[in-house]
């Protein structure tokens, strides 16, 4: 889920990223919230779907994590039967969304 947060004292157009029913993993970087917080402020849904977490090893804390962003309510990711011709092997799965969408990295709360 992605929360406004517009009296943050280190930015104004701040996105704090939360699962639902969780804690908050991380902000939306700088520049790309000066983009995105317009249209939630303007009441425009936008989703997000945590793809990675960044980790210097398994059990070290997250430093950062690697979403999908969506100009949506929700994210519908479905795996995309390829179609094979003969003679042919498949080739990877793929991730899809019904919506135009965007990576992005976040900062990891502290």
């Amino acid at each position: 889920m992605l929360r406004r947060d517009p009296d943050n004292a280190h930015d104004p157009n701040a996105i704090a990223v939360e699962p639902l029913g969780g804690e908050q993993i991380g902000w939306v970087p700088r520049e790309l919230a000066a983009e995105l917080a317009p249209e939630l402020d303007a009441g425009r849904p936008w989703s997000a779907v945590a793809l990675r977490e960044q980790r210097s090893s398994p059990r070290d804390p997250r430093t950062g994590v690697t979403m999908l962003l969506a100009p949506a309510r929700a994210i519908e990711l479905r795996v995309v039967q390829p179609r094979v011709r003969p003679g042919q092997t498949p080739s990877a799965v793929s991730l899809t969304s019904s919506r135009s969408h965007r990576f992005a990295g976040t900062r990891v709360a502290k």
